[in-house]
């Protein structure tokens, strides 16, 4: 997942490669959020509780808003990845996610100036 974002960002002749390996990553999230989480009936991947897997995905939501600004496309969470959206939204609403992660927009900025001071060409 993290190579494909990076592409996305940081490459100039691999955007489109990264673009598509990262919907291909969000697929196989959400196949795995539906087997972990009983179908979808159940909030998180480890099921009825927050976990340890959330905890380590959930990070990347903020830069959800990176991938598409810099790439130049829309990932497709409502008609695509239904389970991950709603996933993404639920794990939103926790105080201790809230608390941590940067709103998307901050994200961008920061990305966007690294972006400007670091990129040659």
């Amino acid at each position: 997942f993290f190579d494909s974002g990076f592409r996305i960002v940081w490459s100039k002749d691999k955007v489109e490669e990264g673009k598509r390996d990262m919907l291909e990553n969000l697929q196989f999230l959400e196949g795995a959020l539906k087997e972990m989480s009983a179908g979808g009936s159940l909030p998180f991947f480890g099921g009825k509780d927050f976990g340890f897997l959330d905890i380590a995905f959930i990070p990347f939501a903020c830069w959800f808003h990176i991938y598409e600004t810099i790439g130049n496309f829309k990932i497709p969470f409502d008609s695509e990845y239904p389970l991950l959206d709603a996933w993404v939204k639920r794990c939103l609403e926790r105080d201790s996610v809230k608390k941590v992660l940067p709103s998307p927009d901050r994200a961008l900025e920061h990305i966007l100036q690294l972006r400007e001071r670091y990129m040659v060409g």
